[in-house]
């Protein structure tokens, strides 16, 4: 029987198959059928429409509660329900009368669909009832037939992504359908399948429990269900999920494992990634300072009209200010529980409903156990019905009141005090930049200055002409720009103002709020002292110093114009012994701390040296302070100094920078010097004494040839052969010494070819080095050949020391700033005085370490091998 509607009305899930495939579900034995998640049938193929007795356009399109026979067993309606409302697999084993036939379910989901299968498992049923295990019996089908029944079955499989297998439990043999094979990621039959292989490919928590459930399968006789976590060759991690069958033999013997298996690693994805969408959720709504209900319109049968609100859900906060549980609200009206919302707010939610328009507003409400309160009230319109939110916001409001109260009481004291206060809007161009002040608000004092303040939307320039020149410009811009409040003292001569004031400038929106008092009496007085103070403050800022007093029994501290400076503060900014701590740089903190405790408990003098941050820049102090006592010897005041010695600092770090310069120029001639000696030396030996033993061998070589027929004493042979063994080890040796010298393997291949030819000569039968270079940044030629040399000499030290090793490690790599060389060997390790050791090969390599400002780390533990470590700065760094 063929579908005719399968091509049309193939579901989304099996969209992409190919022909084959729908002919392949057409003609299997094994009977599918494919759901919409509403129960739906959107594919029968004809096994399944044979048990459902009808056709499959017949049941296309049907919902399957209402195409399933009567006959079908009640437990296989209930399975089939369960697979249709939840989204996990449902299994099970059935009898079909009306077919005397066995079935075995399973099923698979995917975001939009839900496939069934029925696999009949009589004959399997059968032998576990009769404990019998026939001969095979040859079918009457071709090999054609045999191997288009299993192309459709390994099709089948690979559709629902599925597989099989049998384990013959006597030799433990394993056989794999191609659906097991395609399950573990490899091709069908491509390699024989056991216990170890399956084992090796689970994740390690599950191969022992899987082990126990087949166990306990095999002792109670019965059906096994398992999940197996496992591998692929990608390393892609899946899980598997397997029902299975024991089957027994004449002696009641288990004999066979039959099961099936089904990748369900996108239907565990899917159903952890909705469940944690829905614990978000769920806490979003119940975390919500917000009241949220959702609301369903309840309706006059005859009319239509909405008579009240049916809560549907509500959220923590809604039970909460509801003073009702969720249990006591659901399928209860609102009007039932809260009649007063008819009057105020009932109509608005009607409205939403009806005309789909959202609806907000700040309400206020008294009724039921809310005593005058008020809300901000939203609705949303859902399907029919809202989705009500609503939040308590009467303290907001009485804030709000008690602040109109506070503005009216500030309004009457502006007004009655001494301190001109105003505020003046910003005027700007059209490229945003700052021209004028609107006079926008001025208090009574100001007006009794100048009456023309009061004219309306008069200029700040009119009032105070030429301000713009005036210094208290600059400071009103800088207020502006920075947001930073300014206070000065400053002298106006203008028209209608002359005289001195104390002003205080804060920015306030695109304008800014002045608070002002006359000081020129004052300010008359302070004109000498302020003569007298000159000098000292030119002193200080020449020398870069600054003076402060503290006064022990009041805690006020007073600074001189240089302190300021020194802290990139505003003249006259309030100061604090805490001011140091908020300056001071985080590695210098402990140092600040000690020095506000000296001043407040009073112990006596200080003399600290302070690191502080002045916009962006490192400062260091040098603080001294003196105490002073009264008649009775109680301390009364301390008197401070701070001295600016950054500029002796920063030359002291130039001094090192130019010493650190002038090692690194006197390493690099050092190293070029031994270099240039190295590749003379090797030339001599390759060019000069390798030359005249390899001409000494030849001539040796010659001497046996002109007297091939005599005679010859057997010592002379031995001596000849000798001479000739101790020529070719001379001249091994000799290459040997001239290719360390001049290593030409670094300047062709680099460092990491250089580092693994080291470990690849220097490595015997007896002692294998391996080499690792990892270098993310490029080398300068000279670290490299340093690094070269002192990885060739601890080679050589551990080839010659390394007592009992048998393998070494040689490791090269570079981290943010330095470069690492890390040797080690599995020896014995050495005695305690080694690694202090004067030899030429240790001495070497700590002058060159030296040199390039590294440190080097040599340890050993007895029967646990030595290491070595070496760490360089990287050119453009110092070590620490």
């Amino acid at each position: 029987m063929t579908n005719n509607h399968t091509a049309r009305n193939t579901p989304a899930g099996l969209s992409g198959l190919a022909s084959l495939t729908e002919q392949v579900l057409q003609m299997m034995p094994l009977a599918v059928l494919a759901l919409d998640k509403q129960g739906i049938l959107q594919l029968v193929n004809p096994e399944a429409a044979r048990l459902l007795g009808r056709t499959a356009d017949e049941l296309q399109g049907q919902a399957l509660a209402q195409v399933v026979p009567a006959s079908f067993p009640a437990e296989l309606q209930l399975a089939l329900q369960e697979a249709i409302q939840s989204s996990g697999s449902v299994t099970g084993q059935f009898f079909l009368s009306d077919f005397q036939q066995w079935i075995e379910m399973s099923t698979a989901t995917t975001p939009t669909q839900l496939l069934v299968f029925w696999h009949d498992i009589t004959r399997l049923i059968k032998q576990q009832n009769h404990p019998q295990v026939p001969a095979p019996q040859h079918e009457p089908h071709s090999a054609v037939e045999a191997q288009t029944s299993e192309a459709l079955l390994s099709a089948a499989e690979q559709a629902a992504q599925a597989g099989s297998y049998e384990v013959d439990l006597a030799n433990m043999t394993f056989r794999f359908s191609g659906g097991m094979f395609l399950l573990f990621g490899e091709e069908p039959q491509s390699f024989v399948p056991n216990l170890a292989y399956v084992n090796a490919r689970s994740h390690p928590e599950d191969a022992a429990a899987i082990q126990q459930i087949l166990d306990q399968a095999i002792l109670n006789r019965t059906p096994y269900y398992y999940r197996r976590r496992i591998y692929r060759s990608d390393g892609q991690q899946r899980t598997l999920e397997a029902h299975g069958n024991v089957l027994y033999g004449p002696s009641a013997e288990p004999v066979k494992l039959l099961g099936t298996v089904h990748d369900v690693t996108e239907r565990d994805r899917a159903e952890a990634e909705l469940h944690s969408a829905n614990r978000t959720i769920q806490r979003m709504l119940h975390g919500s300072p917000a009241a949220i209900c959702l609301l369903e319109a309840r309706r006059d049968e005859q009319t239509g009209a909405i008579i009240d609100f049916v809560f549907r859900g509500v959220n923590r906060a809604a039970q909460i200010l509801n003073q009702k549980s969720e249990a006591e609200l659901l399928g209860h009206g609102l009007l039932e529980f809260f009649p007063g919302v008819r009057e105020v707010l009932f109509e608005r939610y009607v409205q939403v409903v009806e005309t789909g328009d959202s609806w907000r507003s700040e309400q206020r409400y008294s009724g039921e156990h809310y005593l005058d309160r008020w809300f901000d009230v939203s609705a949303v319109k859902n399907e029919d019905g809202i989705i009500l939110t609503f939040l308590d916001i009467t303290a907001q409001k009485q804030t709000e009141s008690q602040l109109q109260q506070a503005n009216a009481w500030l309004t009457v004291l502006l007004d009655t005090g001494q301190t001109q206060i105003g505020y003046y809007q910003a005027v700007r161009d059209e490229a945003g930049q700052l021209v004028d002040f609107t006079v926008d608000t001025v208090n009574s004092a100001i007006i009794g200055i100048t009456s023309k303040i009061n004219t309306p939307h008069i200029r700040l320039t009119q009032v105070l002409p030429g301000i713009k020149e005036h210094p208290s410009w600059q400071h009103i811009i800088q207020v502006m720009e920075t947001g930073e409040p300014q206070r000065h003292e400053e002298y106006y001569d203008f028209p209608d103002v002359k005289g001195w004031f104390d002003i205080a400038y804060h920015r306030l929106e695109d304008g800014f709020f002045s608070q002002s008092f006359e000081t020129t009496s004052r300010k008359q007085v302070e004109q000498e002292l302020v003569k007298n103070l000159a000098l000292l403050q030119q002193s200080e800022e020449i020398a870069q110093i600054g003076s402060w007093e503290y006064e022990v029994p009041t805690g006020a501290f007073r600074w001189s114009a240089g302190m300021y400076r020194l802290f990139g503060l505003p003249l006259n900014t309030p100061v604090t012994p805490s001011t140091y701590q908020e300056k001071v740089i985080e590695e210098d903190v402990p140092v600040a701390e000690q020095l506000v405790r000296c001043l407040i408990q009073g112990t006596g003098s200080v003399e600290e040296t302070l690191r502080i941050r002045v916009d962006g820049q490192v400062k260091t102090l040098r603080i001294k302070a003196h105490p002073l006592h009264d008649e009775h010897g109680q301390l009364t005041r301390i008197l401070g100094i701070d001295l600016d010695i950054s500029q002796v600092k920063q030359l002291e770090a130039e001094n090192l920078h130019l010493r650190l310069q002038q090692q690194q120029r006197l390493f690099d001639a050092v190293l070029e010097a031994q270099e240039v000696e190295r590749k003379r030396i090797a030339e001599s030996l390759h060019n000069g004494v390798g030359q005249l033993l390899y001409a000494t061998k030849l001539r040796l070589d010659q001497l046996r040839l002109y007297f091939p027929q005599k005679p010859v004493a057997p010592a002379l042979v031995a001596a000849r052969r000798e001479a000739d063994q101790l020529l070719a080890e001379a001249i091994s040796q000799t290459r040997a010494l001239s290719h360390e010298l001049m290593p030409t393997v670094l300047k062709e291949f680099g460092l990491a070819t250089a580092v693994q030819d080291i470990c690849r000569h220097l490595s015997s039968p007896s002692l294998q080095l391996h080499g690792h270079v990892v270098l993310d940044t490029a080398l300068p030629p000279n670290m490299e050949l340093a690094l070269y040399r002192m990885t060739q000499e601890l080679a050589q030290n551990i080839v010659k020391h390394a007592e009992g090793a048998t393998e070494a490690s040689l490791e090269v790599e570079t981290t943010p700033g330095f470069v690492l060389l890390r040797a080690a060997d599995n020896g014995l390790g050495f005695i305690d005085d080694l690694a202090a050791s004067s030899g030429l090969g240790l001495r070497s390599i700590r002058d060159r370490v030296q040199l390039l400002g590294g440190t080097m780390e040599i340890n050993s533990a007895p029967a646990s091998g030595s290491y070595v470590r070496i760490r360089l700065p990287l050119p453009g760094t110092t070590s620490s």
